[in-house]
């Protein structure tokens, strides 16, 4: 038995918080607090659990609500211990109306009660919750029609089951005054056990979690298969690798363009798209399986809603209600098979180094472009044909030169990969060169990744010593002039939590970072503070991760030779314009 409560003692995060405990053996286990997400350094209450532990309710008064008490609801995870007890629900009837039924439980070993239920007169609805270690009788009464009785054996469910059966009681019209009763099901007195040993066998099955995801997406495709929303557009990813030498694509060949991106872990993802709807991504993905069944059976159909990318079972959570699952956020990455991963190439040493260590660095703000020539008059531009391997841009510049580039690419290793295909077509890509542009000023790469990028002129922001970095325009004009500079004894860190009980934080969701520097200050607050960055532009990278991983209040933080810092603190000290000289 699980007992849910709110209580500002047993070490709250701030003001009440739920807690959970549990009854064994008949002893109450000591009071665990759900934690965050769900609790916060504001008010928690009146938690509500349904009877499959799967979803819960409950109100709070933490930020971004709309009044006093708003009601929230809780994923699978943040349950604790779920309920393990067999809910039998449905209808008791007579000659088809609904009727006040008596039902009585019983332990068939001994006859001892174990209790007594009625169905709804109005509606005829009945609920009985039997719990596991015992078999059991249930005897359904009903006027002037005779007893029906069964028995259910529940002595080693370990699960949460939950069946649907109906009764109906029917009593013959005429002078026959006999009655009987039909279940709707059929005649036979083990239909409940049935019913319950094949929901024990489907959840057994369904532990497997593949099994379960398949399961569920087709119910989702055939529910919402051929919804469309101008907001959203599907792509079918074609298998996610470590090593891009795994992936060949030469069964795929006239199947549409497949493209290829470096996720914020480095691995290579190949997709195509964009469908309108779902089913039409995933009649092609079908069409793949056909062609090449290794690719098919890494492939899945994944959701853009705004540009955003999610999986299916992240996009439709609602729709994936089993306990304890926990919607994928990423797809699955298929490991190195041919040895030492691929890495750029170029003659100059120090372009590798780069591409080594910055290679699948992103950041707001920073894209890469694919120089192929600049010209001062137009009609010496010679490599238009070079179109048909993607759509090439032309900008001309204040200084009368005319550029023309591919891309943008958010990596550089994105980039990288492009220019190394297009020299195995054509030579001419000998003379491009990548360039960066970071909020639309333009760099080449060694000069961009320069390994002292501190040797630049002080920075002027008195334009922010009046203003908030809360403001999404404000902080962006703070990256495009400080994101770049660093100095001796400078670090950025990005602060996950700040909490007066610290204990109660946890942060599972970035839990491939490590372990959090924990440290409490003076006004008795604890922060939390994950990697460290030598400059803003690598933190903000991070801070992004850290927030589309569900740390909403995600900041950076800065040290400076030990003394910590804020970033405010930093602008009202001049602290840039007076290092960096």
């Amino acid at each position: 038995i699980n007992f849910f409560f709110s209580s500002e003692g047993h070490n709250s995060m701030g003001g009440y918080d739920l807690f959970y405990s549990t009854l064994k053996a008949g002893t109450w286990k000591g009071a665990v607090n759900l934690g965050f997400p769900v609790n916060t350094p504001s008010n928690e209450r009146y938690y509500v659990l349904t009877a499959d532990g799967g979803t819960a309710y409950y109100s709070s008064d933490m930020k971004g609500g709309h009044g006093q008490q708003d009601i929230y609801t809780i994923s699978p995870g943040f349950l604790g211990e779920p309920p393990v007890i067999a809910l039998v629900v449905g209808f008791v009837t007579k000659n088809g109306n609904p009727v006040d039924a008596k039902i009585n439980v019983t332990d068939s070993a001994n006859g001892n009660s174990y209790g007594n239920y009625q169905s709804n007169a109005s509606t005829g609805k009945y609920l009985i919750a039997l719990r596991p270690g015992n078999t059991y009788k249930v005897a359904i009464e009903v006027e002037g029609a005779e007893n029906y009785f069964e028995y259910v054996n529940v002595k080693s469910l370990d699960t949460y089951v939950e069946v649907n059966k109906d009764y109906n009681f029917v009593i013959p019209q005429g002078g026959d005054t006999a009655a009987y009763a039909i279940p709707v099901m059929t005649d036979s007195s083990d239909v409940l056990q049935q019913k319950i040993d094949a929901q024990l066998r489907l959840i057994r099955e369904e532990q497997n979690v593949q099994v379960y995801e398949q399961r569920i997406y087709r119910q989702v495709l055939k529910k919402h298969g051929e919804d469309y929303d101008s907001t959203i557009h599907f792509a079918v990813d074609l298998g996610t690798y470590q090593n891009p030498a795994d992936f060949d694509s030469t069964k795929l060949v006239g199947l549409g363009i497949i493209k290829r991106e470096i996720t914020p872990q480095g691995y290579y993802r190949y997709s195509v798209g964009p469908f309108k709807t779902m089913l039409d991504a995933d009649l092609y993905r079908s069409r793949i399986a056909a062609r090449d069944s290794t690719i098919g059976s890494n492939s899945e159909v994944v959701v853009y809603k705004n540009g955003e990318r999610q999986t299916i079972p992240s996009f439709y959570r609602a729709e994936y209600r089993r306990k304890n699952y926990v919607p994928r956020e990423e797809t699955r990455v298929v490991m190195s098979k041919k040895g030492t991963l691929a890495t750029a190439e170029g003659t100059d040493i120090s372009y590798d180094n780069v591409i080594e260590d910055k290679g699948t660095f992103q950041a707001q703000g920073l894209e890469y472009k694919l120089e192929i020539a600049s010209v001062t008059d137009t009609n010496d531009f010679r490599l238009s044909y070079l179109s048909k391997y993607g759509k090439i841009e032309k900008k001309t510049y204040p200084d009368g030169v005319t550029r023309y580039y591919f891309g943008p690419w958010k990596t550089l290793k994105e980039a990288d990969d492009f220019r190394k295909d297009l020299l195995a077509k054509d030579s001419v890509a000998a003379q491009s060169l990548i360039m960066v542009f970071y909020f639309g000023q333009r760099k080449p790469v060694q000069e961009f990744f320069a390994a002292s990028p501190c040797n630049h002129n002080p920075v002027d922001l008195a334009f922010f010593k009046n203003k908030t970095l809360n403001n999404p325009a404000v902080y962006k004009k703070f990256l495009s002039l400080t994101g770049n500079y660093c100095a001796s004894g400078l670090i950025y860190r990005v602060q996950i939590g700040a909490y007066r009980h610290p204990e109660n934080f946890k942060y599972p969701q970035l839990a491939e970072f490590g372990a959090a520097d924990i440290k409490m200050y003076a006004d008795s607050i604890t922060l939390f503070t994950l990697k460290e960055f030598t400059t803003v532009r690598e933190a903000e990278a991070f801070r992004q991760e850290c927030i589309k991983r569900g740390i909403k209040d995600a900041w950076i933080t800065a040290l400076y030779k030990g003394e910590r810092k804020t970033l405010e603190q930093l602008i009202l000290e001049d602290f840039y314009g007076k290092l960096i000289q």
